[in-house]
């Protein structure tokens, strides 16, 4: 071979953490002068999760001083799936991120499962699941301060399974209240949305949450067909100090 000639190699050189192992070496061992080699990261953006700053910045919403948007959902959810009469056996969350939702939500469902497809997360919700603290940063006004993730006293833990996921399997079951939470993180959120309808039970509940968009207008052309729905409640709250709103949309099966 030439001594002048080389060959491109793209190469994606995204972190990999891998859930029960960690972070995975993602070396190459491509002869250098035989190939060129142009690192570059993933076009999977659900990847880019899987970094310790999106851990931090996770934690510090769920677990931080500020009451989290994800406790104000879950309330929100309980308060309409008591009025409605929604059995609290089992519920599912889509979007379990650190675990403070699905911890929130196993106060007043026997069965809960939090699901997410980001595996820093999920490793996350498992440690503190099992009351190991895990640290975490907030800063303010440029003073940083270190926390530790906790499960509250008097939740119930042992309630509530996480899983790694990336899609909606066949086999996960029927549920009486679903939690979409991640609408607005997953790459194809119309791959999810279509499967709801799927998970529920006949006189269940579906609630999802965005802050990017997804209202009943925007909702209701993918999930009308199987789903009805049956009210918005907007929820206005605080994100690294800007006023952000989510809209939450509730949903039932036809």
């Amino acid at each position: 071979m030439d001594q002048d000639a080389t060959t491109n190699i793209r190469l994606v050189n995204t972190e990999v953490f891998v859930l029960g192992v960690g972070l995975e070496g993602n070396t190459s061992a491509l002869d250098r002068s035989v190939f060129k080699v142009n690192c570059e990261p993933s076009t999977n953006l659900q990847y880019h999760y899987e970094t310790e700053g999106w851990l931090n910045q996770t934690l510090a919403k769920e677990y931080g001083p500020s009451d989290p948007c994800i406790t104000q959902v879950v309330d929100i959810s309980i308060d309409e799936a008591t009025e409605r009469g929604i059995s609290l056996g089992k519920a599912v969350l889509l979007g379990a991120g650190t675990g403070r939702g699905a911890f929130e939500l196993a106060k007043h469902f026997e069965e809960v499962v939090g699901i997410d497809f980001c595996a820093r997360f999920i490793d996350a919700a498992m440690k503190i699941q099992k009351k190991i603290p895990v640290p975490f940063l907030t800063e303010n006004d440029g003073k940083r301060s270190k926390h530790e993730a906790r499960v509250d006293e008097g939740i119930q833990a042992d309630r509530v399974v996480f899983k790694q996921l990336t899609w909606i399997p066949v086999e996960i079951g029927l549920f009486d209240f679903v939690l979409f939470d991640f609408i607005d993180r997953v790459m194809n959120p119309k791959a999810w949305l279509v499967r709801l309808w799927e998970m529920v039970t006949q006189t269940g509940l579906i609630v999802v949450a965005s802050s990017d968009g997804w209202d009943q207008e925007k909702l209701a052309p993918i999930i009308g067909k199987k789903l009805d729905y049956v009210g918005t409640q907007s929820l206005k709250y605080s994100d690294n100090d800007e006023d952000q709103v989510a809209v939450i949309t509730m949903w039932q099966r036809k």
